[in-house]
């Protein structure tokens, strides 16, 4: 169990929820968009998020459609995991330094 209070706690009890936060809310988005297309089909809301990589590929060269959605992913994961590090360094912030 994670211990909340102040004291003395392994390295393991200090980086593990860091970690594993970190892992579970950088798939979130991947996830939950396949979630949402097999449970109720396509909606218009859905495609919003497809918009970039669909001018990825509009402008790819012919053939390299896997490495384009690749990349799309990766800057999907790239930005979700910076949004993370920002928002849990300001909550932080704002709970303990005010």
């Amino acid at each position: 169990m994670i211990q909340w209070f102040p004291q003395k706690k392994s390295m393991l009890v200090k980086i593990a929820p860091w970690t594993i936060s970190l892992v579970l809310y950088t798939f979130v988005f991947p996830v939950e968009l396949l979630r949402r297309l097999i449970a109720r089909g396509i909606r218009k809301n859905d495609l919003i998020p497809l918009i970039l990589p669909l001018i990825m590929l509009r402008f790819a060269p012919d053939g390299h459609v896997l490495p384009t959605i690749l990349l799309w992913l990766s800057i999907v994961v790239t930005h979700t995991y910076d949004f993370f590090f920002i928002i849990s360094h300001f909550s932080y912030y704002l709970i303990f330094k005010l």
